[in-house]
């Protein structure tokens, strides 16, 4: 019994020498001896503290701690100098009013190979001159065939000029004025010396008058010849108007109005607050109108002195017209037009659906008719009813040319020269 107590003795001695030491499970003190961790790219090294959250992402320009606000979509404007269109918005422009007046009838098209920004002409034979920008001329017989075509080299944008005696009067921006006979067969060409955006005016004496964009205004006779030139600062992007007593009215892209007298002499000059890209209009009293792209229409006294001026609020590019009473009409590309008392005030006005950048024309009882970008041909009352509409398949910045019978030719960016016939 004793040697049992003895042996379990020794294996409790033996078992007790081998155990390992257990370490204590109190933490120790950080030591600052402690060897720097191997360097981590911050974009990948991982958060060591456990209760830290993720750091939301922000902008440059977002303060910490507040939320972006959304950059809201930007709708591109049919046109740059187009009104925005008041919200709600659509994929298509709603006419600002429901309109009730009925639509034109299309008597025919004529194709060509390019868009016509530039205004048809009508011969008397019935004959119409209208350019394209395929680069050609193109007499279109009464009943919408093709008569003959005049090729060029660059776009014809003008409208052709008809002399008394049937010659067909043409610019381009190559440079040139060109006379045809009525047949189509070249008469004569003038070489300009820079090229030529605006259509040709024709003088009470039988001369062609035609500026370049270099700044040279040319006067040139029925036979080709030079007569004289005119120097001016900046390029002319709008026909002239001549007065019933021969004085030129010269609208330039520097704002600037000159009155030439027809031996070519200065006789003023009108300074407006920005370029001036319409053809003035003169009234039955000789007041001189004129709109600028500074959003205004001016009105004045043939010795070049402010009578008064309107305020559109938006860019003035097509020409203004005066009607048989003295109204004056000013197409604005805030897609208004305007209707003018003789002493400035306003009469009415009528909504478009979209910007207006052509000139008016008129019927024989004083109707109104025009086009817009929004690819639209209104006829108006003298009062500013709507009396018929046509739709278009393109913006229309060609003026509306109206024969007698009431049929109203005009060119469309669509490459088709129409015919329309109202209700």
């Amino acid at each position: 019994m004793a040697r049992l107590h003895l042996f379990a003795l020794g294996l409790l001695f033996i078992s007790a020498c081998n155990a390992v030491p257990t370490p204590p499970t109190t933490l120790s003190p950080r030591s600052n001896q402690t060897p720097n961790p191997p360097l981590i790219p911050p974009s990948t090294a991982p958060s060591l503290a456990p209760s830290s959250l993720p750091t939301p992402s922000t902008s440059p320009s977002t303060p910490l701690g507040s939320q972006p606000t959304p950059t809201p979509l930007k709708t591109p404007s049919p046109e740059p100098s187009a009104e925005p269109t008041p919200e709600p918005t659509s994929e298509t422009p709603a006419s600002p009013e429901p309109s009730e007046a009925p639509l034109a009838q299309e008597k025919w098209k004529f194709l060509t190979e390019g868009a016509i920004y530039g205004s048809p002409v009508q011969a008397a034979d019935g004959t119409l001159y209208v350019g394209s920008n395929d680069h050609s001329l193109y007499a279109i017989n009464p009943d919408g065939s093709l008569k003959w075509k005049y090729p060029t080299f660059t776009p014809l944008t003008g409208q052709p000029l008809l002399g008394s005696d049937g010659t067909v009067y043409l610019s381009s921006r190559e440079g040139f004025l060109f006379a045809l006979y009525p047949n189509g067969s070249l008469k004569w060409k003038f070489a300009a010396d820079g090229a030529i955006k605006a259509s040709p005016t024709l003088g009470k004496d039988g001369n062609i008058y035609v500026a370049t964009t270099t700044g040279t205004f040319h006067a040139v006779a029925p036979d080709g010849t030079q007569k004289w030139d005119y120097y001016i600062d900046d390029e002319v992007q709008a026909a002239a108007t001549v007065s019933s007593e021969g004085i030129i009215y010269l609208p330039v892209m520097d704002g600037t109005l000159h009155a030439i007298t027809p031996e070519g002499n200065k006789r003023w000059v009108f300074n407006a607050g920005d370029a001036i890209r319409s053809q003035p209009a003169i009234g039955p009293d000789g007041t001189i109108y004129v709109g600028s792209l500074d959003t205004l229409v001016y009105a004045l006294n043939p010795f070049g002195q402010v009578l008064w001026n309107f305020e559109t609020e938006h860019e003035v590019i097509g020409s203004l017209a005066v009607g048989k009473d003295g109204t004056i009409f000013v197409p604005s590309t805030g897609s208004h037009l305007f209707a003018l008392n003789a002493n400035g005030t306003e009469k009415w006005r009528f909504k478009a659906r979209d910007a207006l950048e052509s000139s008016l024309a008129f019927d024989i009882e004083g109707n109104l008719y025009f086009g817009s970008t929004d690819a639209s041909v209104y006829s108006l009352t003298p009062q500013g009813q709507e009396r018929w509409r046509y739709y278009a398949n393109d913006s229309i910045y060609s003026t509306p040319w109206v024969q007698g019978d009431g049929t109203v030719y005009i060119g469309c960016n669509d490459q088709y020269l129409y015919a329309l016939q109202g209700p």
